[in-house]
């Protein structure tokens, strides 16, 4: 019994998404988890962290294969993994480093960029010129001393790792 009870919520739930996503406009902008508004209370307050640093790590990876790969599928980081934290830490007043981990420019996945999903931090960060620098003149992570950073955040992983008590 509950297995067919649990399989019918599934299934209600797959349909809901579903629907959700059919009927929902393009033009839609979906608020980013880590906005204050959908996390109330754990969200730091404007320019709360000011004096403190924060460094984001993602991928250099824009091919599924070898680099030199003229066939591979296009990848890249999944833009809320970077556009959301890197938004939460740069209001909280934190200074904010992108790093990637050959350095240079972040490769966006393209599958994301056509997605309906994009939240309003990754909007942001496309019309942001401070974010399109951070993004496009990144260090490699091998340069970056870690020990200058209050807090670490490694895309792809969805891990901080506070290297300093800041709060």
């Amino acid at each position: 019994y509950q297995r067919r009870v649990r399989g019918k919520m599934c299934a209600t739930m797959i349909a809901a998404v579903l629907l959700v996503l059919v009927a929902v406009p393009p033009a839609t902008t979906f608020p980013s988890p880590v906005e204050a508004k959908c996390t109330p209370g754990l969200t730091p307050a404007a320019g709360s962290l000011k004096g403190t640093k924060a460094l984001l790590v993602v991928t250099s990876h824009s091919k599924l294969g070898d680099q030199n790969c003229t066939s591979c599928k296009p990848t890249g980081v999944y833009g809320e993994e970077m556009t959301a934290p890197y938004f939460l830490f740069r209001d909280a007043g934190m200074e904010t480093t992108i790093a990637t981990i050959s350095g240079g420019t972040v490769p966006i996945d393209p599958t994301y960029n056509s997605s309906l999903l994009q939240t309003s931090s990754d909007k942001r960060f496309y019309l942001d010129p401070q974010a399109y620098s951070d993004s496009h003149n990144t260090p490699a992570v091998k340069d970056v001393r870690f020990s200058e950073y209050d807090i670490v955040s490694v895309s792809y992983t969805h891990l901080t790792l506070p290297t300093k008590r800041i709060v």
